[in-house]
């Protein structure tokens, strides 16, 4: 998964264990910064910030896009705690007799808690002369990027029920 800022940062998240392993231990560099929702199934999520400061604005994006995808969405929770750390507190170093398996990590130190962080996502989409642009990702990060989005709620519908009505607004707005 991956999403921009509104201040233009990349936001990267895992999908499953393999690509979680892939972000923290390929992707992550030593001017990033590390969020994770408080949650069992939380994707491993950066900022890629490629020598760029990291703003307020963003961490609280990235904390949300965090949140998304973590299992707090399946679990109906309209928020949960997550929190960010540095690039060298992250580690596959385990306490003595521990092991740790693909796609999971030890956080040493200590974290920055972004505390009831709300499920907060929108869809949205870019009209250019030769394409159609779509983007998804933190509302206010979407709607800075777009011509139209659309806010995607926390709520009592499925994936597959929210992806049809978005389809079909997206489809009456285009036709």
């Amino acid at each position: 998964h991956w999403s921009f800022t509104s201040e233009g940062l990349l936001v990267i998240a895992g999908k499953d264990a393999k690509s979680n392993e892939t972000v923290v231990t390929k992707l992550m560099q030593e001017d990033d910064l590390y969020f994770h929702a408080d949650i069992h199934g939380a994707a491993h999520t950066i900022i890629w910030a490629e020598g760029k400061k990291i703003g307020e604005e963003s961490k609280k994006q990235a904390a949300a896009f965090a949140a998304v995808f973590s299992s707090a969405w399946r679990e109906k929770l309209p928020g949960i705690d997550v929190y960010s750390a540095n690039p060298e507190q992250v580690t596959k170093e385990a306490p003595s007799g521990e092991a740790i398996g693909m796609g999971a990590f030890m956080i040493y130190g200590k974290r920055e808690w972004y505390k009831k962080t709300p499920l907060e996502f929108a869809i949205g989409y870019k009209k250019t002369e030769e394409s159609l642009e779509a983007f998804s990702g933190h509302p206010d990060a979407v709607k800075a990027r777009c011509d139209f989005s659309l806010p995607v709620k926390f709520g009592e519908s499925s994936k597959g029920d929210a992806a049809k009505k978005i389809l079909g607004i997206f489809s009456s707005r285009l036709a």
